[in-house]
C-alpha cells in the first residue's frame, strides 16, 4: 500500500501543468517572440491561442481600420536572448499590423519561401537573398515543422543603405 502511495504521489510532482500563453494579441505577439526557442509546449500554446484569435476574433471583410492592430514596441526582455546593438531602441519601431486572409491558397505562400531571389516578393529591398538551409521538399509536403533560412536583405533610400 506504501509502494502504490509513493508511486501516486511521484506521478502527481512530475506532470507539470500545461503552459498558459496569453489570450490577448498584443501580450501573445511578445510572449511568441521571448519563447520562439522556448519548449515545445509553450510555443505550441501561444500558437493555438493566435490560431484561436485570427479564425475567432476577427471580420476579415471589415475596414481596415477595424483590421488594424497596434502591437507594444518588442523591447530587450521579449528577445528570447537575440543580442543587440547600440542602434536597438523599441521606441523606433513601427508596431502596426493588420489581419488580413490571403486570396491566395497555402500551397502557393509555402512555394513563396523556397524562391531564393526573394526581390520580386520584396520590393521596398534593394537586395533579398536566401538560403535554404533546411529540406525544401519535406516542406512543401507539409512533413516537416519548420524551414530554416538565412536571409540577406538590404535596404536603402537617399539617406541610408541598411543590410541585414
Amino acid at each position: 500500500m506504501k509502494a502504490l502511495s509513493l508511486l501516486v504521489a511521484l506521478s502527481c510532482t512530475a506532470c507539470s501543468p500545461a503552459p498558459e500563453a496569453p489570450a490577448e494579441l498584443a501580450d501573445l505577439s511578445l510572449y511568441l517572440f521571448a519563447e520562439f526557442h522556448a519548449d515545445d509546449a509553450d510555443v505550441l500554446a501561444g500558437l493555438e491561442n493566435l490560431s484561436d484569435i485570427l479564425h475567432n476574433d476577427f471580420d476579415y471583410d471589415a475596414d481596415v481600420s477595424e483590421r488594424q492592430l497596434k502591437q507594444p514596441p518588442l523591447t530587450e526582455e521579449f528577445l528570447g536572448g537575440a543580442n543587440t546593438t547600440s542602434a536597438f531602441d523599441p521606441d523606433l519601431q513601427k508596431t502596426v499590423s493588420i489581419a488580413y486572409r490571403s486570396r491566395y491558397p497555402i500551397s502557393r505562400h509555402v512555394a513563396g519561401t523556397l524562391i531564393l531571389d526573394q526581390n520580386p516578393l520584396e520590393p521596398s529591398a534593394t537586395t533579398h537573398d536566401r538560403t535554404v538551409l533546411s529540406d525544401g521538399d519535406c516542406w512543401v509536403a507539409a512533413d516537416c515543422e519548420s524551414l530554416d533560412t538565412v536571409n540577406y536583405i538590404v535596404k536603402s533610400n537617399v539617406l541610408y543603405t541598411v543590410p541585414y
